[in-house]
């Protein structure tokens, strides 16, 4: 029995010694060391965009992606859990080696490499003409539909849609019928799997282009903007257009979630809404305003005597609570009891409904500028009232040189104009007033306490516009492209080509000619930041079959013959992402960042390189843009200390007021003014 037993203790011995020998301490089953994946591939999906991806390993919690330039040394860019990763910080058309390694608690793989790979130059040809100081166009990607309305997410991928159908052939139909005005065609791009391969109208590959429809609402004309969870919420729709020229909307909302790739109903407003702004307060609600309502006084043949009915109430959605509250107080009616002129007479006669400038105020909690597009411009304060709101200050907008109203030489109604914040408090408003006179102007607007604001004359542009976008680039630079110099709405023949930039922070700012776009962007196109710090630009049109036939573009060239709908999209590249001789320039990069940060707060951030070629760090809100205005888009720069080796300490943004709560693009610049590519921070 003895020596039985001491074999058996002997066995026993001899297995835990085996065991020991396979795993670590204090990490239940993990192996001393760890495999390299099997595989990893290295794709060039977009100029600026290299995807790496590798097989699972046994035994890793995490993995470590390495980068070297041609013959150069490897750099960490990156660990994280899942098995791919985009490098978006592709800057000269060098050679790329990447090198995985497999990692847990105490072991960390080899590595295992890809092959190399070379990016394409960006620009197409004949569009190379000094991009260090223009930038330029990238090739025409094609879409699946007519990219009217378009919104970031926090993963990268970028959310399109047109409505009903995918260029607005039967958009203005069927008037007031709920049932055919009940779903949205919309695609899902994600940029790191390329342009597509094949895609053209009614088409996706399933791969980078996703279709995802929403089976409730006629999404053309909404309002939109990214909640501060993550989620794309929209206001209003369409419910087609009358015989008499009537456009109501649906009292619909809807929530896209981009994690799991669904469309769910969200609470109805009390009226429906047609053309609304949409965007997130200091609190996190979201503020939803203005649009055509959906008792616009015609019936469902389509006759009325009054050919838009607008919605004056302006309504607060507190996502988290699933509820809706009317501003009772604030509406702008001709019986509204604050929003008058400062001299006491109603400005609502003047007020233009339709997609509102609006903007959260950084020098007080809930409450909102409106900028425009047409006269009057005020504050609102959400929680004015008991919660009903009421609006302060309203005039009508002037500037030197007196009133608008007869004097030429001031401001103008900038309907389908573009406005933007460009620093807390800073406006910039620019283009716009259906060809009036004047579509070239910009004027700047500064906010301060006490519901004050101060109006001075901007630069011009090179050319009038209407239905351009304004757009703020990783630096803090605007970029302003496509609109038309005749202001009218589909007809291509005087489309802008040329597209400009302005720094607005600098003294006697002016706006400079910047790159050529191959494509016509006028109404029903759209602009936002993507997160490698490119512009992507798509659609125009958006009027149905009838303009899917070539006319000419005679501004740019008599014998250029393109089609008003636009099934497509231009990246374009800003000058910062190029040396002086036209190649990509190098460019610094994150290798850490926290994923989310509190108002305030100090947090830390490697890059790449020593801290002391970090010049600026900046905090650009995901965009969400439509008919002219981005909806997102909220722009700080952030304090810093360079720190000893590659480490900066950063000061979050301090309240909401100045970034409301919601999902960040954080940049880093260095001292040649080139930007990394931009982590996703959460706050608030």
């Amino acid at each position: 029995m003895k020596d039985w037993t001491r074999a058996i203790s002997a066995l026993l011995l001899l297995f835990i010694a085996a065991c020991n020998q396979n795993s670590t301490p204090g990490v239940p089953g993990a192996p001393a060391s760890l495999a390299d994946p099997a595989t990893v591939t290295a794709s060039k999906e977009m100029p600026t965009i290299i995807t790496v991806t590798w097989s699972a390993v046994s035994g890793a919690t995490s993995y470590v992606v390495e980068r070297k330039t041609g013959a150069g040394t490897y750099t960490q860019i990156a660990e994280q859990t899942g098995l791919s990763f985009a490098d978006l910080s592709v800057g000269n058309p060098n050679s790329y080696t990447y090198r995985v390694k497999a990692k847990n608690a105490s072991a960390t793989s080899p590595g295992k490499e890809s092959s190399a790979v070379t990016p394409d130059a960006p620009c197409f040809p004949g569009n190379l003409n000094s991009p260090n100081t223009k930038g330029c166009f990238g090739k025409v990607l094609n879409w699946p539909l007519v990219p009217t309305h378009i919104g970031v997410m926090p993963n990268g991928t970028l959310m399109g849609y047109f409505g009903i159908d995918r260029s607005g052939e039967t958009a203005r139909g069927n008037y007031k019928n709920f049932s055919f005005h009940s779903r949205s065609i919309t695609a899902l791009w994600d940029p790191t799997k390329g342009p597509g391969t094949g895609i053209g109208p009614d088409q996706y590959d399933g791969v980078a282009f996703k279709q995802i429809n929403n089976t409730h609402t006629d999404l053309f004309c909404s309002g939109h903007v990214l909640g501060p969870d993550g989620k794309y919420y929209t206001a209003g729709g369409n419910l087609g257009q009358s015989t008499n020229g009537s456009n109501p909307g649906p009292k619909n909302t809807d929530i896209f979630d981009p994690t799991t790739n669904t469309w769910n109903n969200g609470p109805d407003m009390t009226d429906g809404r047609w053309y609304p702004s949409m965007i997130t307060l200091s609190s996190g609600e979201l503020l939803i305003i203005g649009g055509n309502s959906l008792n616009d006084k015609g019936d469902a043949s389509g006759n009325g005597a009054v050919p838009d009915t607008p919605n004056v109430l302006p309504e607060v959605w507190d996502t988290a609570a699933g509820t809706m509250r009317d501003l009772t107080s604030a509406t702008t009616d001709p019986g509204s009891a604050t929003f008058k002129y400062a001299g006491g007479a109603s400005a609502s006669s003047d007020y233009w409904h339709y997609y509102p400038w609006v903007f959260q105020d950084p020098n007080k909690d809930r409450q909102v500028f409106m900028a425009g597009s047409a006269f009057p411009v005020g504050f609102l304060d959400t929680a004015a009232r008991g919660g009903t709101g009421e609006w302060n200050n309203v005039q009508k907008r002037q500037y030197p040189g007196g009133n608008f109203s007869g004097q030429p030489d001031v401001d103008l109604w900038r309907n389908y104009g573009s406005a933007v914040m460009y620093q807390p408090g800073k406006i910039i408003a620019m283009g716009g007033g259906y060809g009036n006179p004047g579509g070239e102007t910009s004027v700047f607007i500064n906010l301060s306490t006490g519901n004050q604001y101060t109006f001075a004359a901007g630069p011009s542009m090179a050319y009038k516009r209407t239905h351009l976008m304004a757009t703020l680039l990783a630096d803090g630079q605007i970029f302003v492209n496509g609109g038309s110099t005749d202001g009218v709405n589909y007809d291509i023949t005087n489309v802008v080509y040329e597209s400009e930039l302005i720094n607005p922070n600098l003294p006697n700012a002016t706006f400079r000619r910047a790159a050529v776009s191959q494509m016509p962007r006028t109404y029903h196109s759209a602009s936002v930041l993507m997160p490698d710090g490119t512009v992507f630009t798509g659609g125009g049109g958006g009027c149905g079959n009838g303009c899917d036939v070539y006319v000419p573009a005679t501004a740019r060239d008599p014998n250029h013959r393109l089609p008003v709908n636009q099934y497509n999209a231009e990246i374009y590249y800003p000058p910062y992402l190029f040396n002086s001789d036209g190649s990509l320039a190098t460019r610094p990069i994150i290798t850490s960042a926290p994923g989310t940060v509190s108002y305030g707060q100090t947090f830390t951030v490697q890059t790449d390189q020593p801290s002391g070629n970090i010049a600026k760090v900046t905090f650009i809100k995901l965009g969400s843009a439509t008919h002219a205005f981005n909806m997102g888009q909220v722009f700080n720069q952030l304090t810093f200390t360079a720190g000893s080796g590659n480490q900066l300490t950063v000061t979050a943004p301090a309240s909401g007021t100045v970034a409301p709560p919601g999902y960040y693009m954080l940049f880093v610049i260095n001292a040649n003014g080139v930007p990394s590519a931009a982590k996703m921070v959460k706050i608030g």
